[in-house]
């Protein structure tokens, strides 16, 4: 598989990654610990949501929930008409403590389709976030 090595300028999206997720994932987890991911992702997902309807007005963006190959949460912002939008919606994601909460402290950055694709496939958001902080 071919590694995470460029950017492209069209298509861009934001994902945040779920912090207080990942500190709770357990390879023998059960349902009911299942359920409660999915519960903090959908509520991550609600507020986010909200937070891009009221804060970010400059585009209408969908919010959902993804889930890698190994079952990891992540909520993608989609789509950015342009990549300065999607910097504006990254920047105003960070400012946005007084809709966001605890939930500004996550991760979040923009990846267009061919990453996120290898992302989804990988589940290595660390060597996502290294490449994107190299390469922004």
């Amino acid at each position: 598989m071919r590694e995470v090595d460029e950017i492209e300028e069209e298509d861009d999206q934001a994902i945040v990654e779920d912090d207080s997720e990942e500190e709770e994932v357990d390879a023998s987890s059960d349902e009911d610990t299942t359920a409660t991911d999915d519960e903090e992702a959908d509520d991550l997902r609600t507020t986010v949501a909200n937070f891009s309807t009221k804060a970010f007005k400059t585009a209408k963006v969908k919010v959902s929930i993804k889930t890698t190959l190994d079952e990891k949460n992540f909520i993608l912002i989609s789509e950015f008409p342009t990549s300065k939008i999607a910097w504006d919606y990254l920047n105003t994601y960070k400012a946005g403590a007084e809709y966001l909460d605890d939930y500004q402290n996550n991760k979040i950055f923009i990846i267009n389709q061919e990453n996120l694709k290898k992302l989804i496939e990988t589940s290595k958001f660390d060597e996502y976030k290294g490449f994107f902080i190299d390469n922004y």
